[in-house]
């Protein structure tokens, strides 16, 4: 059976006990449980963010840390700050900023904002500071985002069939193993709902995974949004008229508006929704970005000057020198041996019932 154990099942003392410390050499970077949690502390502390609480879950070879803030207006919702490491190469350091549901200690986090990941070589720990720094900057950015995409998740229905799909797709993909499937399956029995929201949804899964592998913790937690929240889009541009579709092929930026029918002011715009998300995106992934580190630049085209040469390869053959040793005539003899000892029938073909003498050469 998986290894398991709750968040809050490991102390302080043990997470950063120096003899679990490995000694891998070559190319491994040790990034050590507790220069991870004194730079988060530290960073915390400077932003002004004060820690409620902190739970950690370990055994011996992965940990992880959760730092619960309190945040923002809604007194049900704060942020959590969350990070996972090894010490045996299982997995990559990772962390990620998220919600917390103070209310049954749920998590959600994504993959396009507020994570980062590196794998334990060259300047890994330096790298696993910068991107502390950069996360806890943000904070208030990521929070408001999250925010909006659980707004958005409230707002659509998910069907028994349609939420079969996407339990399904949680598991094929590796985000909810054998026994959180049943898990999920006995939450969502218990809504007692023909149709519940997007977000219901999210939280039937988030609920079998609170007390996951320490490896599996975060990619859990964020492929189950990932998943929940893919399917909401999609079910946001089928349900979108197929007037704005058409416009939307025809490439106009403001699809028209049907006049005849009152506008909701609490409806979303689809495209508003996935131009905020593409932007969102690229802004993430460019303040993700380490100052001072070689990231691969765009190729830069330049035109093609028609007036050069192309270059030609000449491939010689290497000389081999003749070889002008003697032959002995001992091996000529042996040759004419050989000839006269072919029969007469060994210079002919057989076809059949008559035979054709071959034409000298």
């Amino acid at each position: 059976m998986p290894f398991k154990l709750s968040m809050g099942g490991s102390t302080e003392s043990y997470l950063c006990d120096p003899s679990l410390i490995p000694s891998h050499g070559g190319r491994y970077k040790v990034i050590t449980n507790a220069s991870v949690l004194s730079t988060v502390r530290q960073e915390l502390a400077t932003a002004g963010l004060i820690v409620d609480r902190e739970l950690f879950s370990s055994n011996g070879n992965v940990s992880v840390g959760n730092h619960y803030i309190s945040y923002g207006t809604d007194e049900n919702v704060g942020i959590v700050f969350t990070w996972v490491n090894s010490y045996d190469k299982s997995t990559r350091f990772h962390c990620s900023i998220g919600l917390h549901f103070k209310d049954n200690d749920g998590v959600m986090m994504t993959s396009d904002m507020a994570f980062f990941m590196r794998k334990h070589t060259g300047t890994a720990d330096v790298e696993m500071v910068d991107a502390v720094k950069n996360q806890v900057a943000r904070v208030s950015d990521f929070y408001n985002e999250l925010m909006t995409r659980k707004s958005n998740l409230q707002l659509l229905t998910v069907s028994r069939d349609e939420m079969g799909d996407i339990i399904g797709r949680a598991f094929i993909n590796d985000y909810l193993k054998a026994d959180q499937l049943t898990a999920t399956k006995h939450y969502y029995e218990t809504l007692k709902k023909d149709e519940i929201t997007y977000w219901e949804a999210y939280f039937t899964l988030a609920s079998s995974i609170k007390h996951s592998h320490p490896k599996f913790y975060t990619r859990s937690h964020i492929g189950c949004f990932d998943t929940v929240y893919a399917a909401y889009l999609h079910r946001a541009i089928i349900s979108t008229p197929p007037s704005v579709i058409s416009a939307l092929a025809a490439g106009l930026s403001t699809p028209p508006q049907d006049l005849s029918k009152p506008v909701d002011p609490a409806q979303i715009n689809i495209f508003d929704v996935i131009a905020e998300e593409e932007q969102l995106h690229v802004d993430m992934t460019n303040n993700l970005l380490v100052p001072g580190l070689d990231y691969d630049e765009p190729s830069v085209h330049h035109p093609v000057d028609t007036k050069i040469e192309p270059e030609v390869f000449d491939f010689e053959e290497e000389e081999v020198p003749f070889d002008t040793t003697p032959v002995p005539d001992s091996f000529y003899e042996d040759q004419e041996k050989v000839e006269n000892t072919l029969s007469k029938e060994d210079e002919f073909f057989n076809f059949g019932d008559e035979s054709l003498d071959l034409p000298e050469l």
